[in-house]
């Protein structure tokens, strides 16, 4: 897949003509259903969303799959044109730098801990979650510790499918992971989970490297968050949802109002932090 840059860098700069060049979109590689290896190519959720996401270039897009720890160093470096950035409100995977443009979230995904129906697990505090043994996914290059309540046992896995597959057989108590891995695991495994307690929240936004689309950066992002709000996109993403069998996935993705000037849309790392430290406090 193929996603050239010629009608955005025209936008950026029209009397400055560009040779169309291939698009760079990193995704994680280990994120089924949000990413799903089919033969040389890709497809899952996170595809479907980059597919209508470039529909207003009518253009296409490049997948290259990395670990995390990779694709921040080398979209800072003008290496990568796009990823998605997944973190913790109030956190920023990134530190405060004017290498990069974010657009405002797209999907808000909370952070549960899921255990078999069949797991008589009673937690009445959060201390008591130190009776049990937790897992969770490995995200190569970050460093994991346990700030649980109670601080229970934790093992990272390296994909959602070991983690779910360790619950299934008893070897954990409780996975750690949002509603659209759990549903798809679920449906994948022909099991049971049920949510114990709900942790906090992820959110996903898109981030574009000004270091190699240079004054791209913003057009590009503000045509992806505005085709984002279109009924289109958003019955197409529906679809999506059912084929990956993860009905929630539609509930949690999050659409820029109307009204939203253009240039709320788009930020560096530093103005969204304040930003979303400002809308949090009202």
């Amino acid at each position: 897949m193929l996603f050239t840059l010629g009608s955005l860098t025209a936008m950026a700069d029209q009397n400055t003509p560009q040779e169309p060049r291939i698009i760079k979109v990193a995704l994680l590689d280990h994120s089924e259903p949000f990413v799903v290896k089919q033969g040389d190519s890709y497809r899952g959720l996170l595809v479907d969303m980059l597919k209508e996401a470039v529909l207003p270039s009518g253009a296409e897009f490049q997948v290259v799959i990395r670990p995390y720890a990779r694709a921040i160093p080398e979209l800072l470096a003008g290496k990568l044109d796009v990823m998605f950035l997944i973190r913790i409100p109030g956190r920023a995977t990134f530190p405060p730098t004017d290498k990069v443009i974010i657009s405002q979230p797209i999907l808000v995904t909370p952070l549960n801990l899921y255990a078999r129906e069949d797991n008589d697990i009673v937690i009445n505090t959060p201390t008591d979650l130190g009776k049990y043994h937790l897992g969770g996914v490995r995200i190569r290059g970050i460093k994991h510790e346990a700030k649980t309540p109670g601080d229970p046992k934790t093992s990272y896995f390296n994909n959602p499918e070991q983690l779910f597959k360790s619950l299934v057989t008893g070897r954990i108590d409780m996975a750690i992971t949002g509603p659209i891995i759990a549903n798809y695991w679920q449906e994948g495994l022909q099991a049971r989970f049920v949510t114990k307690l709900q942790l906090g929240k992820t959110i996903t936004q898109f981030i574009f490297s000004k270091a190699s689309l240079q004054d791209a950066a913003i057009p590009l992002c503000t045509s992806f968050m505005k085709q984002w709000a279109t009924p289109r996109t958003q019955a197409t993403l529906q679809e999506s949802a059912k084929r990956y069998k993860t009905k929630v996935f539609s509930s949690l993705i999050r659409i820029p109002p109307p009204t939203m000037p253009d240039e709320e849309l788009c930020f560096s790392v530093k103005d969204y932090l304040e930003y979303e430290k400002k809308a949090q406090s009202k």
